[in-house]
This record gives structure tokens, sequence and C-alpha cells, in this order.
């Protein structure tokens, strides 16, 4: 289980490291991309062909990153975001799954036993 807390801080991290190497467009794209991905994965009837796009964006970049920088840098920013990494991993395996899931739909979401007659309430 991803905890968003610690998504959150990862995410600052990279933002911080993609702004200094390759400057505040590309963080921001990132930062988007991830984003987007978190809302996708939270609501997965919105997996689209975007989101493929989206993981190949973050990939890009980091690969880019790994061009570089010295190998101890890039390996530290690696030890830095294990959840992203593990989050991105996650959303590459439901892709393809994403058509076959359905959204979960509540039929009656209350039962008609709970609903209060309003003849019953005194002023």
């Amino acid at each position: 289980m991803i905890n968003l807390e610690v998504l959150r801080i990862e995410l600052n991290y990279l933002k911080q490291v993609v702004k200094g190497i390759l400057g505040d467009k590309v963080s921001r794209e990132i930062s988007e991309a991830i984003a987007a991905l978190v809302t996708c994965f939270l609501y997965t009837n919105t997996y689209d062909s975007l989101s493929l796009s989206y993981i190949q964006t973050i990939e890009q970049y980091i690969n880019q990153i790994q061009q570089e920088i010295e190998p101890y840098e890039y390996q530290l920013l690696m030890n830095n975001i294990p959840t992203i990494r593990i989050f991105i991993e996650k959303v590459k395996n439901e892709i393809p799954n994403a058509n076959k899931i359905r959204p979960y739909r509540i039929e009656n979401p209350i039962p008609k036993a709970l609903f209060l007659n309003p003849n019953h309430f005194v002023p």
C-alpha cells in the first residue's frame, strides 16, 4: 500500500532534483504526469491512452537525468523515490486490465427500511 504523505514528500524531492538538472518546465511536466496517474489509479475507469504516455514521459526524463548526473547521484535519486517507482509499476500493471475493470456501482446505497417517516418527528 502506498502512503500518500510519503508519495507527496518523494514527489517534492523529485521535482526539486529535476528542476535543478533539467529545469522548471520539465519538473512541472513530471509533477503533472504523476498527479494524472494518481487520479487514474484512484478512479480506474479514467485510465486511457494518456496514462501510458504519462508513464513514458516520466521514464524518459528519468533516463535523461541518468545521462546527465554521476552514477552515485542517480542511485541516490532512485533510492529516495521508492514509492514513486512502486506506484508507476502498479499503474503499468493495471493499464492493460483497465478496460476489464468496471467501476463499482451502488444499486441501493441506503436500504428503504432505514428511511424514516417524516410524520414520526414531533416538533
